[in-house]
């Protein structure tokens, strides 16, 4: 049999190809199951840095002050029915979105696919995926926000010219302040959800798809909801208890971000020390090449691809 049709049926755009819709069903069932669970958490959460002392279940960290976001992550950990199952759901569907946007993309580039606006719509769900799995990640105030928002303090005060107006215009007049966690929450919870539903129902107004049949459910949906509970159950993530709460100049060597945030991390380990000073201001290359220039080349060449 020769090889040149073999190739093209495999490397050819296929408006019928199954793994990249299966890969797009995960994220939109994900998708609705971390919107869903988030829903269930909504009025246990409360967003504030006012400081409070702990009282609750977990001994270990009685008579701790703390914010108040964080000590209602602790409650609905421990003392709310079900709320720990809930949380980690949250976080697993949060993870298994970008990772199923990331299969799909990764799917459509060696398939050939990777021109026009669905394609831009798909690299629009990854990064509005991981700001929301960063922006998720500072809520509860424990020592995993705390880090991450050092890091991201760090990134907006390298930004040459803004940066120092940037970072008043986030957090206040102070860093970290008592306003980034009230902010970041209706940022959570209001403005990127509608994002990505907008994209999710913008990537799929235009495909194809089977006659849409009310009476039958797709077999994906319940399994990725069984998939999510299963991991919520028996996989520990982000246990905020361990990590205690945030406190400046202190870090966890426990408390790492989520894999899609890995290679931010790692980037700024391994960047060498460089700092320019032009005009008397200095330029801090070993936080702006890794956190800024590299990314956002990431972005761009995925976009100009």
């Amino acid at each position: 049999m020769p090889k040149g049709p073999t190739m093209r049926r495999l490397v050819r755009a296929d408006p019928d190809d199954r793994w990249a819709a299966v890969f797009g069903r995960i994220a939109v069932y994900s998708f609705l199951v971390a919107l869903v669970s988030g829903v269930l958490l909504l009025p246990f959460f409360q967003p504030s840095m006012t400081p409070v002392v702990y009282h609750g279940s977990y001994r270990k960290l009685d008579g701790l002050t703390m914010s108040r976001a964080y000590q209602s992550a602790l409650n609905i950990s421990f003392d709310v029915r079900g709320g720990l199952l809930i949380r980690q759901v949250h976080h697993w569907s949060a993870d298994l979105f970008v990772a199923a946007v990331c299969l799909r993309l990764i799917r459509v580039f060696f398939r050939g696919r990777f021109r026009g606006s669905h394609w831009l719509i798909w690299v629009g769900l990854l990064l509005a995926g991981m700001l929301a799995g960063f922006s998720g990640a500072i809520l509860p105030d424990d020592m995993l926000s705390g880090g991450s928002l050092s890091v991201f303090t760090g990134v907006i005060l390298s930004l040459p010219l803004v940066g120092t107006h940037a970072a008043m215009l986030i957090f206040g007049w102070s860093v970290p302040g008592h306003v980034v966690i009230p902010r970041d929450y209706w940022l959570h919870i209001v403005v990127l959800p509608a994002v990505l539903g907008g994209l999710l129902l913008l990537s799929y107004r235009n495909a194809r798809s089977r006659p849409f049949r009310p009476w039958r459910v797709d077999p994906m949906l319940p399994f990725t909801g069984a998939v999510l509970v299963a991991l919520g159950a028996v996989a520990q993530i982000n246990p905020v208890w361990l990590y205690g709460p945030y406190q400046p100049g202190s870090i966890s060597a426990g408390s790492v971000p989520d894999w899609y945030m890995g290679f931010l991390d790692g980037a700024l380990r391994i960047m060498p020390a460089w700092e320019l000073s032009i005009g008397g201001h200095p330029l801090s290359l070993d936080v702006l090449v890794p956190a800024v220039v590299v990314p956002g080349l990431f972005f761009l060449s995925l976009i100009h691809i």
